[in-house]
């Protein structure tokens, strides 16, 4: 018995030695924040944005940077200066998504000690302060639009007429249509957008931080905004806290402002684009800046850009009017934050061009095709399938002198031909020469162009090409007038047409 208490009484002591030495490796001395939250951020109250680097940090009432000393974990000891004097402070810091951080402190002490010391000076009612990310990569909204709405802001609720919530080309976004009730103090008619910077869960509980854009927005006090937020059998009920802050939001009925998300719909496409615009679903603009994708059910079309952003989404609403090779169709479209009715004349003006004219947004469908719709919109684009384009014969064989064209600083005396399917059907050459400028005043070949026909047609007397150089690989559009034994060259464009 007498040995047994003595090997206790040693394993005990190491035991507590352990600790003591665990406890120390652990408060690291090589203090330093995540490098994820490295930046500057927004917080409520404090007038200058907060700045974290590596090893440095200055928050709230920070005259100057703090230094952090050690740390363990999400805990972090920082000497800052305050009256004159060196004292330490705890920083309790969780982040909830790497927009999101969220913090606690304890009290400057003026004596350095351990970080469980100090730390431990921090209540558990002490002020929870939330930080948000300045220019911060925003997240895809966890609300899918649209929706009618109702709120209440204090004074009662306004749900009639009801609010409402729009979805938008970027799935970050939302657009909140805000209507006035007559009886409900405070409430008013406003448009606001609301990015989305950040969501995350607690438990049951889900949680955002969004970030509004109004004109009478004037500073990030007004813009940010937290809300928490819970799925219903009718849409969502939604609650914001009524500052900068997360504070204030106990469920999500309960918040300075309450809201109900009740589903909504936008119009079904009720027609199909045209057939040989279908056909190969997805088609690029000339510059390759844009696709329009045709979805497999040939009602939905899509206009991205090389990111994959989404320009602008039309649902197929009518058919006004289509023979072999053009069509006029009514669509419902989403344009940023901004939907309504469109019109688009679909052009066929070959097996592998297409040319949409399209109207300006309205509200009503059965004013989108009207002819002042189109009136101030250069409003043309040419589309080439997004696959390989075939080689077509070029038009006006045959070999021409080039007149007329701009000298610059190439030669004083230049020489210009073109070689139009001669040599290859589908090709056509330009040589450009400098005359009695070169050595021994033997003639100069100084540029060749060569081009790629994919087809061609004619308009109101005048001519259209679709080329591509085959040194960039660039396709063109080539307007151009025949004039006896010539032709005229009226203009190269690289994207939009005319103005109709």
């Amino acid at each position: 018995m007498i040995v047994l208490n003595s090997i206790l009484g040693v394993l005990y002591v190491f035991i507590i030695c352990w600790n003591n030495a665990e406890g120390k490796k652990r408060d690291k001395k090589d203090c330093h924040f995540p490098l994820d939250w490295t930046g500057s951020w927004f917080q409520s109250g404090v007038r200058e944005t907060i700045v974290i680097r590596r090893t440095t940090i200055r928050i709230k009432s920070m005259v100057e940077d703090g230094n952090c000393t050690h740390y363990n974990r999400d805990k972090f000891v920082v000497k800052q200066r305050q009256e004159n004097k060196e004292c330490y402070t705890c920083l309790a810091i969780t982040s909830k998504h790497p927009n999101v951080l969220q913090y606690k402190m304890s009290e400057c002490v003026e004596r350095k000690s351990s970080l469980k010391h100090i730390c431990g000076r921090i209540t558990g009612d002490a002020p929870l302060y939330s930080m948000f990310r300045v220019g911060g990569e925003p997240v895809p909204s966890p609300f899918s639009g649209p929706f009618e709405f109702s709120y209440d802001n204090g004074y009662g609720e306004c749900r009639d007429p009801s609010s409402h919530v729009d979805t938008c080309t970027d799935n970050t976004k939302l657009k909140l249509t805000y209507q006035a009730c007559a009886d409900i103090p405070l409430s008013e008619h406003k448009n606001v957008q609301l990015e989305c910077l950040a969501t995350w869960q607690e438990g049951s509980s889900n949680f955002m931080v969004g970030r509004f854009t109004h004109k009478n927005i004037m500073s990030d006090e007004e813009s940010y905004r937290c809300f928490i937020y819970e799925a219903t059998p009718e849409g969502f009920s939604v609650a914001q806290s009524a500052d900068g802050t997360c504070n204030g939001l106990y469920s999500a009925t309960g918040g300075p402002v309450n809201m109900r998300f009740r589903k909504d719909r936008y119009p079904s496409p009720m027609c199909t684009f045209p057939t040989w615009m279908v056909a190969s679903q997805k088609w690029r603009t000339l510059q390759r800046h844009y696709k329009y994708v045709i979805h497999e059910d040939g009602g939905v079309m899509t206009k991205v850009n090389n990111h994959q952003k989404v320009a602008h989404s039309d649902k197929c609403i009518e058919i006004q009017s289509q023979t072999v090779n053009m069509t006029t169709a009514v669509t419902f479209t989403i344009e940023g934050c901004h939907h309504g009715y469109k019109c688009y004349k679909f052009h066929k003006r070959g097996d592998q061009i297409i040319e949409i004219e399209s109207s300006g947004i309205v509200d009503r469908p059965s004013e989108a095709c009207s002819e002042h719709n189109f009136e101030t919109r250069d409003s043309f684009e040419t589309l080439l399938p997004d696959s390989t384009l075939a080689a077509n014969s070029c038009p006006h064989v045959g070999r021409y002198d080039i007149v007329g064209t701009s000298t610059e600083d190439i030669c004083s005396n230049r020489k210009s031909t073109a070689s139009i399917g001669c040599d290859t059907p589908h090709e056509m050459t330009f040589n450009h020469f400098c005359e009695g400028n070169s050595i021994n005043d033997v003639e100069l070949q100084v540029v060749k162009d060569s081009f790629v026909c994919h087809g061609h047609w004619g308009e109101d007397g005048v001519h259209y090409l679709i080329a591509t150089d085959k040194n960039s690989v660039t396709s063109c559009l080539v307007s151009y007038i025949e004039c006896m034994n010539a032709i005229i060259l009226e203009k190269k464009r690289e994207e939009k047409r005319r103005i109709n």
